[in-house]
């Protein structure tokens, strides 16, 4: 069996504060990768209607769910980010973290077929 896609994160905080105002109470965010632990609990709060699902590794995943289990709207999946196990156009938002920038076009397919119609792809969220 194939390795899941995974490349290494280079930054623990991926979010900036500007993607963060952009998201809404209601979105169904999809995150391609596991944020920093405030990060998390930034989104848990703004999306009180809608929900994050945030891709990762098994050990990412594990740590994150054992540390957010009081988060109904957060879910952590670990997941190869080729074959993203989610149905079609269901995510109203995707954050692309900066260390996927480099292979963000080979991963385009994907994110868009989970992408809800009118949806944003927001990238290169890096903290500054």
């Amino acid at each position: 069996m194939p390795q899941p896609f995974w490349p290494v994160q280079t930054a623990a905080i991926w979010l900036n504060f500007r993607s963060m105002q952009s998201l809404r109470a209601d979105d169904k965010l999809l995150l391609l990768g596991v944020p920093g632990d405030a990060e998390l609990a930034s989104i848990g709060r703004i999306l009180m209607s809608g929900c994050a699902v945030a891709l990762g590794t098994k050990d990412e995943v594990d740590k994150a769910r054992s540390q957010f289990s009081e988060f109904d709207n957060l879910m952590f999946v670990e997941a190869d980010l080729t074959r993203i196990p989610w149905g079609d156009h269901f995510f109203t938002k995707i954050m692309v973290p900066p260390h996927l920038e480099p292979v963000a076009a080979s991963l385009a397919r994907e994110i868009e077929r989970v992408l809800a119609p009118g949806g944003s792809i927001v990238r290169n969220v890096q903290n500054g």
